[in-house]
């Protein structure tokens, strides 16, 4: 499989049968389709260990290192910057990193009233809890990652169906898929079961639409896969070149040509209405064929996965915003309390000598006074609370795991939280959209009725006790 960077050439035209030849001056790539590629080779290129093809001892038809593989990963951690990545995270918060300052300060036997580790170990707790919380909740995503990563597909291999491991997929393999499968990899659809070279997939987890996507296959190739003696035979023979578009996030977006194509002489154009992509579940259609094009990290599902920052909730923003004005109102204490300081051993410091005041200038002396009041105070800031709440966190992850009332009984689905993070968010409403304006509303929403736990609340002209099924809670 070669696939390389390159600018397309050449005059547009359009034949007849609808192939056509663009002209572009965006960047695209070329990859060479159905190319035999062993699967010692498809490790070597899964390793991502080698900076070339020479120095992975395969041809340069077989492998380029400069594309990914098609293995994927969610979490946000790995073994190796998981310490130092999580410690950023905990320390970027507000709370921590004023703990984290108080505990250094303690440690300064010229300011410190206190033994530091009154100091280190809350701050050490808050931190372990937070990390351990943190580590079981990536590990559950990094095993989600391997389930997905070894599901198999049906991969076309030397004339052969084979059951290839979805992290051993290359650019240019054709892939068969069968009904209600999953899409492991954004394809180009070459042909299908249905005469008219449709087919139909969900694609709810990408874009949450339930209703179903009509893909075309590219209608040459369909038909002649049928007007061959079996499709099989068709695709084991089949070769050609594809240039596409660089991958995007946008899912409507996506432009290419395939050429050199056996048995056609002309190119043909293909758009997004013949990729599939992956997260998406093949429907109502007995069985396609289709050729990768994009893998792993480069698919739009991906694409739309970029890492981010941990999400902070409203708990956390509102708690953030209590410390902001505790800090204020500590900053505005130490002020006065350091300056008194000041002027009290100033004046008064002599007449205390079993104290053990230091005769130093006013300034030093309110100096280390606003450090030593800070340590003292710093209990004005709850670390208690903070434990609390990571706490309640994760009791309440574990609670909506074991909910029975969110046990999706017909497909024996029970609730998962994947996060402890956002779990107090559930239920908290911030907008409402709705599609109903203009006619059905006159762009004016008021409130009517509606009915929870089987209890109607608002205006109505019937009987206000009237008490529905809780089973069948209404509005309007």
């Amino acid at each position: 499989m070669t696939t390389t960077s390159s600018e397309p050439s050449g005059s547009g035209s359009t034949s007849a049968s609808g192939s056509v030849s663009a002209k572009s001056s965006a960047p695209t790539r070329v990859v060479q389709l159905n190319v035999p590629v062993t699967m010692a080779e498809r490790k070597v290129w899964n390793s991502k260990r080698c900076s070339c093809t020479a120095a992975a001892g395969l041809k340069a038809e077989q492998a380029n290192a400069s594309y990914p593989s098609n293995e994927t990963r969610t979490a946000q951690y790995t073994a190796y910057n998981f310490v130092f990545l999580n410690l950023f995270y905990q320390f970027s918060r507000i709370a921590n990193f004023y703990f984290l300052i108080v505990a250094i300060l303690s440690a300064i036997p010229q300011i410190s009233p206190i033994h530091p580790w009154s100091s280190f170990m809350p701050l050490v707790t808050v931190v372990l809890i937070s990390m351990v919380r943190e580590g079981i909740e990536d590990y559950g995503r990094h095993k989600q990652d391997k389930e997905v990563n070894r599901s198999t597909a049906h991969v076309l291999v030397d004339g052969v169906i084979e059951d290839i491991e979805w992290r051993w997929l290359v650019v240019g393999d054709i892939v068969q898929l069968l009904d209600d499968g999953p899409v492991p990899a954004d394809l180009v659809l070459l042909a299908t079961s249905a005469e008219d070279g449709t087919a139909s997939v969900e694609t709810k987890n990408l874009d949450g639409e339930n209703n179903l996507k009509t893909k075309r296959a590219i209608r040459a190739i369909h038909d002649a896969s049928k007007d061959a003696d079996s499709e099989l035979e068709y695709f084991a023979g089949f070769s050609g070149t594809v240039e596409t578009s660089m991958p995007v996030p946008d899912l409507q977006e996506f432009t290419g040509t395939m050429t050199n194509v056996s048995g056609f002489d002309d190119p043909f154009s293909v758009s997004h209405e013949e990729l599939l992509l992956r997260g998406s579940i093949l429907r109502g259609t007995k069985s396609i064929w289709a050729v990768v094009v994009f893998s792993g990290p480069d698919t739009k599902e991906m694409r739309n996965k970029i890492s981010r920052p941990p999400k902070r909730t409203h708990v956390d923003k509102l708690m953030t915003r209590c410390i902001l004005l505790i800090l204020a109102l500590l900053g505005l204490t130490l002020i006065g309390a350091a300056v008194a300081a000041s002027f009290w051993q100033a004046d008064n410091g002599a007449a205390h000598v079993y104290l053990g005041l230091e005769d130093d200038n006013r300034g030093f002396v309110g100096f280390k006074a606003f450090f030593t009041f800070f340590i003292l105070l710093s209990t004005l800031v709850p670390i208690s609370l903070i434990v609390s709440i990571e706490m309640v966190k994760v009791v309440h992850m574990l609670q909506v795991n074991i909910d029975p009332d969110m046990y999706y009984a017909e497909s024996e689905i029970p609730a998962r939280a994947r996060t402890s993070n956002l779990s107090e968010e559930l239920g908290q409403i911030s907008y409402v959209f709705s599609d109903k304006t203009g006619t059905l509303t006159e762009n004016v929403m008021r409130f009517q009725k509606c009915a929870i736990a089987g209890v109607v609340y608002g205006h109505s002209d019937v009987c206000h006790d009237a008490i529905l099924d809780p089973a069948a809670t209404t509005s309007s």
